[in-house]
């Protein structure tokens, strides 16, 4: 992505998302202020690792919920995806994977009851942890035991894909939808099918 349309930095979370500000089109806003400037179709959160540690998972859980309220009242138009947290390697000593799973299935709750058609929530721990050790497969992993490597972004993006085509399109595009219905459209009637 271009970097005027990501508003990320390291070691923010939910916690402390106010206190990072962001260079976008030239300027300096904070998280909130960044997004009114860019006003994008799809808002994809990834945060919770630098969390864990220091909010429960109800306050994690309200934090997220709050933030996603402020940002639907200045991009009422977006579409929001919240990632779950992704493992770690079993080895490693940062926190458990247990507890992991634990503030995944309060968030994928909190989301649920929002209640919101326009925002869902995407377990990307599912995608990357390693069945037989309930952990980070470690193809995934960047060699410490936490940080994703190189090969997770492929995976998380191909599974994110069908959620993104679940969800209605931001209703700012139009004619994406359009020639999306034009295309479907064609497509039944080459197959005969109605």
């Amino acid at each position: 992505l271009p970097k005027d349309m990501v508003v990320a930095t390291g070691n923010v979370g939910i916690r402390s998302l106010r206190e990072y500000t962001f260079d976008i089109n030239g300027g300096t806003y904070t998280a909130l202020e960044a997004l009114k400037v860019i006003d994008p179709k799809y808002v994809i959160f990834s945060m919770g690792m630098n969390d864990i540690n220091l909010l429960s998972a109800e306050e994690y859980t309200a934090q997220y919920a709050a933030e996603i309220e402020k940002i639907l009242t200045i991009c009422p138009d977006s579409d929001i995806i919240v990632a779950g947290i992704t493992p770690i390697l079993p080895s490693s000593d940062f926190t458990s994977n247990a507890s992991i799973q634990q503030y995944n299935a309060a968030l994928a709750q909190t989301i649920q009851q929002l209640n919101r058609e326009n925002v869902a929530y995407f377990d990307a721990y599912a995608v990357i942890s390693d069945p037989a050790s309930g952990g980070l497969a470690e193809m995934y992993s960047a060699g410490d035991g936490v940080h994703l490597g190189n090969a997770a972004y492929p995976a998380l993006l191909n599974a994110l894909c069908p959620l993104l085509d679940a969800m209605s399109v931001p209703p700012a595009f139009p004619a994406l939808e359009q020639r999306l219905t034009e295309t479907t459209a064609a497509e039944t009637a080459i197959s005969g099918t109605e």
